[in-house]
């Protein structure tokens, strides 16, 4: 490495050291003190320090660069040794430095800190150089310090702000004013799934809808223009095709002379917050639905309790006339009776809701047969089937089914959806009621072929006052209340009710889900004292229509195959065919009813036939005249299922003897 002239800053004394040694250092002849004095102004003007020390580490220059960066004069630091401006952790460094100048070895240029006079460390880059004499002997040092400070903040600066950038949530990215995108952090990846590699070079319309293509050369004009872009929301694409509602900002990026040269964008993905605020508009949407529905629930309470009480009203007035004939005044008073029931149900509904949403209703549960159930509840909806003229019909398990529920609560589970089918229905319409056991579950379904139920019905066709409006118009009286009612006892057995409909006009189909315990579920399985015969051929003979369809309609819900005739002489004609295993005959045919029991009785095939005859129960006389004639047992008309399972139950073991014998 060549020698390095550096004279003083400022001359020294004659005779001193300093003096000395500039003599002995320089290589340049006398005759180039001009030259001397071009590269004493060179090193004085630099803004770098530039130092010289001798191999002990004195100061022997100093330049104004030096006293700027450290804040000594020349005055204070020349003749100093370096360790002035070294921290004392790293003086020995400093010796180690001299160390290996004096063996010649080479120096790279380091970074490392010094101390000024006031105290303050400063970041410097430091290059050590050897000074050698005229004979190429390392006689000193020159050291030059760069403060490097201001631009290792300045890095400091750019990595925080690009560790901000690349740790933000939000999509960063930066283009230039030709759309070209120059930068894209993770979020950006995270949001839009490109990564940089895919996106950076790229037009930024990659990920603009094309009916928004529009918005990015009116922000490129804004941009030039120096106009400022307030954010807003708008809609952009990911790789996937997904849309994302993104919140956009965009800054101008300027070059060092203030020009616009580009953009960065900051992109909020606010795709929940839109579905917030969606549901927050749909929930007020709802509560102001079923605020109207309450108002237009307690307008039809009102109606509903006045149509109650006028009737009331008008009997109490006949019931106080003395002069009216008794009869007319029992009618009065049977129609209070009446009106008053009425009352009494829809008050009993209103508080067992009450007490469903208060999860107050308490269930009494036991063993029961699902038939029994359904026959039952077929009986509460029988009038409202009936003043329509709908048909039922019936798909039922074979064999039997128990489960373990509240009885009197699943009836009116069951009534309340056949009544329901029935309102919604068109007179002469077909409702149908089916059960099947599957995957542990007990499923009873009621479908109509009425009005049907529109798509955006179906989630809260089970609400309170959720009935729609063409329902309302139909309602017949009804306070829309069953639903909710079958939804609430079904989940309190531990179950779900469904709903489906294919639309308005389509009809509807309601489906009770219950789950089946190995015990109570299990087709035929016990809970009765007794036990139930399935799969019996019934003979019902009764010359009253209605009255032969709802027996029969029991026994099939009992499990057995019923057949219906119009009286004992068509009953002669089809019993040698059909050959029953039960007959039951309506008593009020008289001889001709006797008749037929004899007959059966005295066929080969009919020895074991089981009679039953309706409408004795309640006569002794006629009692003990049926059972004469073979009768096994009499019930009373109309029949019911109760007292049917009763009657089929309690003579089981006869029944399944002469069954045997068949």
């Amino acid at each position: 490495m060549s020698a390095i002239p550096v004279p003083p800053a400022s001359a020294p004394d004659p005779g001193s050291d300093a003096e000395g040694l500039f003599s002995a250092l320089s290589p340049f002849p006398h005759d180039h003190a001009a030259q001397m004095a071009l590269l004493a102004a060179v090193v004085e003007s630099s803004d770098d320090a530039i130092i010289s020390t001798t191999l002990e580490g004195q100061i022997l220059s100093w330049n104004a660069g030096a006293t700027r960066l450290f804040g000594y004069t020349a005055a204070e630091a020349i003749g100093q040794p370096i360790s002035l401006i070294i921290p004392a952790e790293l003086v020995q460094r400093e010796a180690e430095i001299l160390t290996r100048l004096r063996s010649g070895a080479h120096i790279e240029h380091f970074e490392t800190e010094r101390v000024r006079k006031d105290g303050e460390r400063l970041q410097i880059s430091l290059t050590v150089s050897p000074i050698r004499d005229s004979r190429g002997v390392i006689i000193g040092a020159s050291k030059i310090a760069r403060d490097i400070g201001e631009l290792r903040r300045g890095e400091q600066l750019r990595a925080q702000l690009a560790a901000i950038v690349e740790s933000s949530d939000d999509a960063i990215v930066g283009k230039n004013l030709d759309g070209i995108v120059q930068s894209w952090n993770a979020s950006a990846v995270r949001i839009f799934g490109y990564e940089p590699h895919e996106a950076i070079g790229r037009h930024i319309t990659f990920i603009i809808p094309p009916e928004l293509r529009s918005e990015e050369d009116e922000i490129i004009a804004q941009l030039r223009a120096g106009r400022r872009i307030d954010h807003f929301d708008t809609v952009r694409v990911s790789k996937s095709g997904r849309r994302v509602n993104v919140s956009l900002s965009i800054s101008p990026i300027r070059d060092g002379r203030g020009r616009v040269v580009g953009a960065a964008k900051i992109a909020r993905d606010v795709t929940q917050r839109k579905r917030m605020e969606a549901a927050l508009r749909d929930s007020e949407q709802a509560l102001r639905l079923v605020d109207q529905r309450k108002d237009a629930f307690l307008a039809q309470l009102a109606h509903e309790l006045r149509n109650f009480l006028a009737p009331i009203s008008y009997a109490l007035q006949i019931a106080r006339n003395r002069e009216l004939p008794p009869a007319q005044q029992e009618r009065a008073h049977e129609i209070i009776g009446r009106q008053v029931r009425h009352m009494g149900c829809l008050l009993d509904d209103l508080k067992e809701l009450t007490r469903i949403k208060r999860n107050a209703l308490q269930l009494n549960l036991a063993s029961a047969e699902l038939t029994t159930i359904l026959g039952s509840a077929i009986e509460a909806a029988r009038p409202k089937l009936d003043e329509k003229h709908h048909v039922l019909s019936l798909d039922l398990p074979e064999r039997a089914v128990r489960v373990h529920v509240d009885a009197v609560r699943l009836v009116q589970v069951f009534a309340n959806l056949l009544i329901n089918a029935a309102k919604y229905t068109d007179p002469g319409g077909h409702i149908r009621l089916s059960a099947r056991c599957e995957q542990g579950e007990l499923r009873v379904a009621v479908r109509d072929n009425g009005i049907g139920i529109a798509p955006d019905m179906l989630p809260r066709v089970f609400a309170l006052f959720g009935q729609a409006p063409e329902a309302l118009t139909r309602s017949e009286g009804g306070l829309g209340i069953g639903l909710a009612l079958v939804k609430g006892v079904v989940e309190l057995h531990g179950g779900r009710v469904e709903a489906s409909s294919e639309g308005p006009g389509k009809g509807s189909e309601f489906r009770v889900c219950l789950p089946l315990d190995a015990e109570a579920g299990a087709p035929g399985a016990g809970g009765s004292s007794h036990e139930s015969v399935i799969g019996l051929r019934v003979l019902v003979v009764d010359a009253d229509e209605a009255a032969a369809g709802e027996a029969a309609m029991f026994v099939t819900l009992a499990g057995h195959h019923a057949r219906t005739v119009a009286g004992t002489a068509e009953a002669s004609q089809q019993i040698e065919s059909f050959r029953p295993h039960v007959c039951m005959v309506d008593l009020a045919a008289g001889t001709a009813a006797y008749q037929l029991a004899r007959d059966i009785h005295a066929a080969s095939w009919g020895r074991h036939c089981v009679l039953i005859g309706m409408g004795a129960a309640a006569d002794p006389v006629e009692r003990e005249r049926a059972q004469a004639a073979g009768f096994a047992a009499c019930i009373d008309k109309p029949v019911t299922a109760a007292s049917l399972e009763a009657l089929l139950t309690g003579h089981g073991g006869q029944l399944r003897e002469r069954i045997a014998q068949l």
